[in-house]
């Protein structure tokens, strides 16, 4: 199977850890999720859009909480992740 561009999403310079990146695969989830990523972002309506472009999809609107706002996303196996703006 070719990868278009649409099929990986790239994030770069990402503190303390460099760069994350996410691709779609074939295969079907097979396993409950093995862990959540909660993903800093410094604009949450961006992220959401770069991931629903490649497949994820948003759950709800953005909660606020005392220190941050956070969007609950799930890639297209339906792994959970959250973006998290500080506040």
């Amino acid at each position: 199977m070719e990868n278009s561009p649409d099929d990986y999403l790239m994030l770069e310079n990402v503190p303390s850890i460099g760069i994350i990146g996410f691709q779609k695969v074939p295969e079907g989830k097979s396993v409950k999720n093995r862990m959540h990523l909660d993903l800093d972002v410094t604009d949450i309506e961006v992220a959401v859009a770069s991931s629903t472009r490649i497949g994820a999809t948003r759950h709800g609107m953005v909660h606020e909480e005392p220190t941050n706002f956070f969007q609950v996303m799930s890639d297209p196996e339906g792994n959970e992740f959250c973006f998290i703006l500080r506040k």
